[in-house]
């Protein structure tokens, strides 16, 4: 059944032909013209028998059998007739071709010079490629990742079935240690536009025999940066902040900057861009994203990242990052800042006045109130000074509570004026930020501690 469906379907169907499949079409073309006879010639049986002229059939056969050689050679001529037909329609399928055009095939494209004496000057390495195509090939050009490697290439065209080559030569005059340098080959291949090569390498310096009076004088050079700090000021507490700096190499000679630990960064710290190696008037960035939301505490902040490399003239070097954390602030309707904290003070600042003798502790206190209708946070209460201590009970205030602070000043030392503060920051959006003052006045003649131990 399966093949009588398949056969019936092929008779009504046009054949797709591909020279490929020889065999397999002219089984189906004559399969589908002996299925095809077949039932032609059960129809003309049944119209035979429908029509009674079944005895005359079989009586007299000669009768039929024309009918019969008719219908077959209709049958056979009709699918002849189409196979020519999509025969003469499909003659590229027929006679399918290559697409035509260059292939450049490299026999390899990776070299490893290994140790190289920095007296060879120049260690050069020739790749070596054939044009697999059916078209010419074009070397359009020839491109290298730094200046301390020199390409050299086939700039005749190459035929079909011919090889070109690409050289390139890497200079090691003061350009100790290991190097992987890639060159980038452009060209016509219809498969392959752009190839990369890559050479490696390690190149040292012989020891020589120097005499001990002999004094080797050398110009490290030095290696500079575009800006002493990188400063994230304001650093608000609901963003992350990027920042970055250049580091250009004045030296004579390649220097390689040592990849940093990741365990000694804070966690709040990210490094986005790192130079590891800089040839002599490069210049790398250095860029770097503090999260605000991951510091847990505000205001001045700072820390240095380590940059080590292996030239002399910054063997071991750092990134200095300072900070100031901020609390951001949406702006609040008057309604809406009215449902705030607020913090009031008794007094704004405290005077001592004149101190007859310096070397005792002398105190003061204020009363902080939280006149708002939400909690008063209290982040730091900082004196600008050692010598003053702030002792406070807590440092979350409810609407409407107060609390006593205690500054103790201690006055070992001193002489003249003295103007010092103690630095607070809260929840209060109308004044984040402020200091309260502490003076004093002691006599122009230092005196010693009276309480120190004798």
């Amino acid at each position: 059944m399966f093949f009588c469906i398949w056969g019936l379907h092929l008779a009504d169907t046009p054949l797709n032909f591909n020279e490929k499949q020889p065999f397999i079409h002219a089984f189906v073309i004559i399969y589908a013209t002996l299925l095809r006879f077949g039932i032609n010639f059960v129809k003309f049986v049944k119209s035979i028998e429908n029509s009674n002229y079944s005895s005359i059939m079989l009586s007299n056969i000669s009768k039929i059998i024309p009918h019969a050689i008719r219908i077959f050679s209709i049958s056979l001529v009709i699918p002849l007739i189409t196979t020519s037909i999509l025969s003469a329609q499909t003659p590229v399928a027929r006679n399918a071709v290559k697409p035509k055009g260059a292939q450049i095939s490299f026999d390899h494209t990776r070299f490893d010079f290994g140790p190289i004496n920095e007296n060879v000057k120049f260690a050069s390495h020739k790749f070596g490629f054939t044009n697999t195509g059916n078209a010419p090939l074009v070397l359009n050009k020839v491109e290298t990742s730094c200046g301390c490697t020199t390409p050299e290439w086939s700039t005749d065209t190459v035929k079909p079935g011919e090889q070109g080559y690409v050289t390139a030569r890497y200079e090691t005059t003061n350009r100790l240690g290991t190097f992987t340098k890639s060159i980038t080959v452009y060209s016509n291949s219809l498969e392959s536009p752009m190839v990369f090569l890559d050479i490696s390498g390690d190149v040292y310096r012989e020891n020589t025999d120097l005499q001990s009076n002999t004094e080797i004088k050398y110009n490290y050079g030095k290696v500079t940066f575009s800006k002493p700090a990188l400063s994230f000021s304001p650093l608000y507490d609901n963003r992350i902040d990027t920042q970055s700096l250049f580091v250009t190499n004045e030296t004579p000679t390649a220097i390689n900057i040592y990849a940093l630990d990741p365990g000694i960064l804070p966690p709040y710290i990210k490094i986005l861009q790192w130079p590891t190696t800089l040839e002599p008037q490069e210049r790398g960035k250095v860029q770097i994203a503090i999260d605000g939301r991951k510091i847990n505490y505000y205001g001045f902040g700072t820390f240095e990242i380590p940059m080590n490399t292996s030239s002399p003239a910054l063997p071991y070097g750092s990134v200095f990052v300072t900070f100031s954390r901020k609390q951001f602030f949406p702006k609040y309707s008057a309604t809406q800042l009215a449902k705030q904290p607020k913090l009031i003070l008794d007094k704004k600042e405290h005077n001592f006045g004149m101190i007859s003798e310096a070397g005792d502790l002398i105190t003061t206190e204020f009363k902080f109130t939280n006149s708002g209708k939400q909690l008063l946070k209290i982040f730091n209460m900082d004196p600008s000074c050692g010598c003053i201590s702030v002792k406070a009970p807590k440092k979350e205030l409810q609407p409407g509570e107060s609390m006593t602070v205690k500054v103790i000043f201690d006055t070992v030392t001193k002489k003249g004026y003295s103007n010092y503060s103690i630095g607070i920051i809260c929840n209060d959006p109308t004044n984040p930020e402020f200091e309260i003052p502490i003076k004093a006045q002691f006599p122009a003649k230092d005196r010693h501690c009276l309480t120190c131990p004798k």
